[in-house]
């Protein structure tokens, strides 16, 4: 709820699909903003659902969780040689 940029989206992005045509553009701008914001609280909701899902699964399955937290941590060291190694190779 405290998070401004889905409000700085619809500021920036729904402005360009009003038209004065059709009516008055901040009512039309808060009509396409309901829309949005509706779609979004499905989406997320659907996400949720999901979410609870696999964690009801992972917390049956304590190695997959284990497993994942290892190849997490590879991949950030992974990373960060990487930068170690492209940061001196372009100081050569």
């Amino acid at each position: 709820m405290l998070n401004p940029k889905p409000g700085l989206f619809v500021v920036a992005f729904i402005p360009q699909f009003t038209s004065p045509v059709r009516g008055s553009v901040p009512v039309e701008m808060l009509f396409d903003g309901a829309i949005f914001a509706e779609l979004t609280a499905i989406v997320f909701a659907v996400l949720a659902s999901f979410a609870a899902q696999l964690s009801a699964g992972l917390s049956r399955r304590p190695r997959v969780v284990a497993a994942v937290n290892i190849g997490a941590g590879l991949t950030f060291v992974t990373a960060g040689l990487s930068i170690l190694v492209l940061g001196r190779c372009s100081e050569a």
